[in-house]
């Protein structure tokens, strides 16, 4: 039981400081916050049909950060084309 408080206590803290770092990088990529709709949809449809599909946690991670390179190399790129 100390162990499922403790972890969920340093899960508050840190999940509160990433969201002020993700705040700052949506300020600064335009598009990254269409990727992180793309990943919050698709976390939701997982969640959804997780009853009758199961995907390998590595693949996820690979998922998400395809998408967050993706969207900040879009977004270099349309910062270079508007120079």
């Amino acid at each position: 039981q100390f162990l499922a408080f403790s972890s969920t206590l340093i899960a508050m803290f840190a999940l509160r400081a990433l969201f002020f770092v993700i705040e700052d990088m949506v300020n600064y990529f335009d598009l990254l916050q269409y990727g992180l709709c793309l990943i919050l949809v698709f976390i939701g449809l997982q969640l959804i049909f997780a009853p009758y599909l199961q995907l390998p946690a590595s693949s996820l991670c690979v998922l998400i950060g395809a998408v967050f390179v993706v969207c900040i190399l879009g977004s270099r790129i349309k910062h270079r084309g508007e120079e």
